[in-house]
């Protein structure tokens, strides 16, 4: 992240600017790993209640299906998280310092491509680590409102760092 700012109003409004795009990254993952793993449990969830799985399984092995199922939901949610990463970058060179904060003056900091291919990695780690627990989830239930209640412990795992975001920001 490079700054461009200097002088004690500068280095605050540049510590704000900061903290907001850590939050906005944060939530913007938070977000789309809760969704698409989401998407991978009720899944799995239909084909099971549908009896499709049968028909699936004589084709291909368990092992195939789920990573088919995890790998084709992720090519979207990886594609998802590139357009707005690259919307976001081409907002941020059409408006270069756009006022986040009004008279704050708190602008968004300038993202540099290492920020950007560590943002889609921790998407990419955190979606298979998320997605191979929600479809873990959906393969031992056999209903929609089991899976919502199974899920419990998977979205505590997800929820527990948003709740340490606070005090990991502002250290």
């Amino acid at each position: 992240i490079e700054w461009v700012e200097t002088g004690a109003e500068g280095k605050t409004a540049r510590r704000l600017g900061a903290l907001l795009l850590g939050y906005v990254m944060w939530m913007t993952l938070y977000v789309a790993i809760m969704v698409y793993g989401m998407g991978v449990m009720s899944s799995v969830v239909e084909e099971k209640s549908s009896h499709i799985v049968e028909i699936l399984l004589s084709s291909v092995t368990p092992r195939q299906l789920l990573a088919g199922k995890i790998l084709g939901i992720g090519s979207a949610g990886i594609l998802q998280m590139g357009l707005w990463t690259g919307f976001l970058l081409l907002f941020q060179k059409i408006v270069p310092r756009v006022s986040v904060l009004g008279e704050l003056g708190v602008t968004f900091p300038d993202i540099s491509p290492f920020t950007v291919v560590l943002f889609l990695a921790y998407f990419v780690v955190g979606y298979l680590l998320y997605a191979a627990m929600f479809a873990a989830v959906g393969a031992m239930v056999g209903s929609d409102s089991e899976a919502r209640q199974a899920q419990m412990p998977v979205v505590m795992l997800l929820v527990f760092p948003t709740i340490l975001l606070a005090a990991v920001v502002a250290n």
